[in-house]
């Protein structure tokens, strides 16, 4: 009867530490981007979270096309979004952009994130 008994608790046993293991990996996960705007005439691009974030003391933002970089600030940042000043981009062209120092509200380490859009003005 002991030898039966010892199979069952040790997948249970299995299955927990995985599921242990498995959680942190979720919650840390990096934020998704909701939307990317472009205002043209401002030669500002906004970047909408899903959910709230949180930012590091110092978070970057990186515009690239085909390896150029492009001149950059971040203009403002908040709880759900990110406004960049990007100059010289072209109309309709594809652009890649990289956040390195947000964080979905409520967990721990700071992430990447990265994404393309393209430069059209709704």
């Amino acid at each position: 009867m002991k030898k039966k008994m010892r199979m069952p608790v040790a997948l249970i046993m299995t299955l927990m530490m995985a599921l242990t293991l498995a959680a942190p990996a979720f919650a840390a996960s990096a934020p998704k981007v909701q939307d990317v705007d472009y205002d043209r005439q401002d030669k500002e691009v906004s970047i909408d979270f899903v959910g709230k974030v949180d930012w590091s003391g110092s978070p970057k933002v990186k515009i690239t096309r085909d390896g150029k970089n492009y001149a950059r600030y971040i203009i403002e940042k908040d709880r759900d979004d990110i406004e960049i000043k990007v100059n010289k981009l072209s109309y309709g062209k594809k652009y890649s952009y990289k956040i390195t120092g947000v964080k979905k509200a409520g967990t721990s380490g700071y992430k990447t994130v990265t994404g393309t859009f393209r430069a059209y003005d709704d």
